[in-house]
């Protein structure tokens, strides 16, 4: 069931997930934007805006400010963002003076980058705010690189221990989320959300759109919402993943369908990544277990980081 609207203010606005933006502005005609508005309050939708770099003119302003939301921007339009995407690891160390416990925080980086330099993310951690970690290139991420992961991963589970036993308050997609979670928490691009861009145009997601990809356009705002196959963009409709219990995995069908051609069918890099992490928030968590805090809380092992290697035993 549809629960947000994500509105894509310009084709340069600030890309919060695995996709790339546009350089070049395009601004959502006003007229769209009404009307986008207008379909979300039809339908009981939380409107969800991406902002552009610069400034907005005053009647956008005046819109967007008609009814509750929460904006995603850059770390240079952090007084009107909830949620702030820091480009690259060498961005987060520049702007440690403006991070704000009340925001929440998305750090887009490479494989490489990240295992050269994930240190940098304990100094974030102190701050006690949630950061999200998001890869550019999942598709680089090989088998040969999933013990230094595992490696990375533990380094900070246990620097995090630390710091949530002596009362820190830390979040993260990587190591935390899943020890939370007791169902999917997917990204839910198609299912829960979708993305009205500034063509007037419906896509599951702004990476589609970006990606001129006419056969996930879902209808405009004009006509209205069409979702094409839309049970492959639901849990029920992912076999491989209906059974599993990494539940914090983003489950991106956009980075489905550039890998396996399938929005409903994840690709093996995606599921070892979102599997060493979900096997890190276990040795987590049983450490917090050892202190007599989450019991109520269980992790169970598993012997596979692939989901697909599982089925082999059914």
């Amino acid at each position: 069931m549809l629960k947000y609207l994500v509105i894509l203010l310009d084709d340069c606005s600030v890309s919060y997930c695995h996709y790339d933006n546009s350089n070049e502005r395009n601004l959502i005609p006003l007229e769209i934007l009404h009307k986008g508005i207008l379909f979300a309050m039809k339908n009981d939708l939380k409107i969800q805006y991406v902002l552009p770099q610069g400034e907005l003119p005053q009647s956008y302003i005046e819109a967007i400010n008609s009814m509750f939301h929460d904006n995603i921007g850059s770390i240079e339009q952090e007084e009107m963002a909830d949620v702030i995407v820091v480009n690259g690891m060498e961005e987060l160390t520049q702007n440690e003076n403006k991070y704000d416990a009340s925001k929440r925080y998305v750090i887009r980086t490479t494989v490489k980058e990240f295992f050269e330099r994930y240190d940098l993310l304990k100094n974030v951690f102190e701050r006690n705010i949630s950061v999200n970690v998001l890869f550019k290139d999942v598709e680089s991420f090989t088998d040969e690189k999933t013990e230094q992961y595992q490696a990375i991963l533990n380094d900070l589970g246990v620097y995090l221990k630390d710091l949530i036993l002596n009362g820190g308050n830390v979040n993260t997609n990587i190591l935390t989320d899943r020890i939370a979670l007791d169902e999917m928490n997917n990204c839910g691009a198609g299912d829960t959300s979708i993305t009205l861009a500034p063509n007037g145009k419906f896509y599951p997601c702004p990476a589609f759109y970006y990606d001129r990809d006419h056969y996930c356009e879902c209808g405009n705002i004009e006509t209205g919402l069409t979702i094409r196959n839309k049970k492959l963009f639901t849990l029920e409709g992912a076999p491989l993943c209906k059974r599993c219990d990494a539940y914090h995995c983003k489950r991106c069908v956009w980075l489905n369908k550039k890998l396996t051609y399938e929005v409903n069918t994840p690709s093996r890099q995606q599921c070892i990544m979102a599997h060493v992490e979900r096997n890190a928030s276990k040795d987590l968590l049983d450490v917090f277990h050892q202190s007599s805090l989450l019991n109520e809380k269980e992790i169970k092992s598993i012997s596979y980081l692939d989901p697909f290697d599982s089925y082999k035993d059914i």
